[in-house]
């Protein structure tokens, strides 16, 4: 456990966060939040987030990632096998595969897909474009 004069210095550092690196909101609360990180947190928190298996359809539909569910983040199998197609942030197009959801995307070297199994897809959520 980290003290709190190093946790609100990590804070600071990274510009108050609203969410982890998988897209889960931190919770609120802390007196040295910046003033608008409150309010970025309930918009984060508000957004519309769906299940990749709930967009997924036979037509390829665009979407956003927003975030990554605990159960596959505590699952260094799953986070493998979803070859970071699931990042938040990221812009993808999902639709349905044999196995579960196709995920493709672009990135440096060009466009990338993955097929997340449902077990995976279930638990990342994402936002229509």
């Amino acid at each position: 456990m980290i003290s709190e004069n190093v946790e609100r210095r990590l804070v600071e550092l990274l510009d108050y966060p609203v969410a982890c690196p998988h897209g889960n909101i931190i919770p609120a609360g802390r007196a040295w939040r910046a003033a608008d990180a409150r309010e970025r947190a309930v918009a984060a928190g508000e957004e519309q987030a769906e299940a990749m298996t709930a967009v997924a359809a036979k037509l390829a539909a665009p979407v956003t990632v927003l975030r990554i569910s605990e159960q596959v983040q505590s699952d260094p199998s799953l986070m493998l096998n979803s070859s970071g197609s699931d990042t938040p942030g990221r812009e993808s197009t999902l639709a349905v595969s044999d196995e579960g959801v196709r995920v493709t995307s672009e990135d440096r070297v060009g466009s990338v897909t993955a097929d997340l199994p449902r077990l995976v897809a279930d638990h990342v959520f994402v936002a229509r474009r």
